[in-house]
């Protein structure tokens, strides 16, 4: 698979996600960022995951 494939269909944030669970994490945390949206958006809708939202101040 090329690399342009797998980031435009969102295989890879999906592949991202699944070897982060298969790898035992469990706990996230981060700071607002458009670059992690995509990987974000699937760690919030799953409720194996612990997800810490951040700031700066």
């Amino acid at each position: 698979m090329q690399p342009e494939t797998e980031v435009a269909d969102g295989s890879g944030t999906r592949l991202i996600v699944a070897a982060r669970k298969e790898a035992g994490v469990n706990f996230v945390s981060s700071l607002l960022d458009a670059n992690l949206s995509k990987v974000l958006a699937l760690v919030i809708a799953d409720r194996d995951w612990t997800h810490v939202t951040l700031c700066r101040e």
